[in-house]
Order: structure tokens, then sequence, then C-alpha cells
């Protein structure tokens, strides 16, 4: 007989415990898909159950670095500004180390023979982070550095 509390469990109220997965369908399966099936389903309760516990533990003093908040035609956009000097060094190479990249180099690099003349000091550089989301829901870009 089920309790009260296995079911809350299942559904993620209470303790935090993973929930005892369902009996397998009386379907017919056979036995190892059914013990697979069964394998699944715990471990997608204990992702479940971590997942809210890590909601549970975030830290409420955390705040955003100084930025300010555009208002856009499509809503509101958080907007850090930060620039690096030439002599910024990230890892172990400056940023104005790639100034001297040469052309015939990203034509190499690329098969791309435009890039011959390329000069890497009159670049605009892009790089952005996004969603990931694909499918009719959009991929959407949450943070773009130039």
């Amino acid at each position: 007989m089920t309790t009260l509390g296995d079911k809350l469990s299942r559904l993620g109220i209470g303790a935090s415990r993973a929930p005892k997965p369902a009996d397998p369908p009386a379907s017919g399966l056979d036995g190892r898909l059914a013990r697979e099936l069964a394998r699944l389903r715990v471990a997608v309760a204990e992702v479940e159950a971590r997942r809210t516990r890590l909601v549970s533990e975030c830290d409420p003093s955390w705040t955003l670095p100084e930025g300010e908040t555009l208002e856009t035609p499509h809503g509101p956009a958080w907007r850090l500004r930060r620039r690096y000097e030439p002599g910024h060094v990230h890892g172990r190479v400056p940023l104005a180390a790639a100034w001297d990249a040469r052309g015939r180099f990203a034509a190499l690099a690329t098969a791309d023979a435009r890039l011959a003349d390329f000069s890497a000091r009159e670049a605009l550089y892009i790089d952005t982070e996004t969603t990931g989301l694909a499918g009719g829901t959009g991929t959407i870009a949450f943070q773009i550095g130039a």
C-alpha cells in the first residue's frame, strides 16, 4: 500500500530523499527491460532531488556585479561593460598578441583565400553565450562580448 508520504516524495514534496520507483507496468515487459526502466526512474528521481536541494541551498545574499538595466522594446536587459587594456593577460597570452596575427595564416587555417589581407588590428571580435535551445523554442544570446 502506498502511503501519502510516498506519494509526496515522488512529487518532490517533503523529504528530499529519492522516491521509490513505481512498479513496472503489468504489460509483460521482460525482466531486463523492467529492471532498466526501474533503474532509470531512480536516476531521474535522484537528479530531481539534487536539483531541488541545490536550488534550496542558493545564497540569497548573492547579487549581480555592478551594471545597468536597459529598457528595450523586447523587455529589460542587464548590461555590464568591461574594457580590457591591450596588456591584459588571458591565460598566458596578453590580448595585444592577437594584433600580430598574420592574414596568410588566417587564410590557411580557414581555407579562405579572402583572409590573406586580414588585419587583426581592424577586426571586431564577438563572443556569444546562448541558451542553446532549438526546435521551435529559439536560441537566445544571453551574453555578448565585443
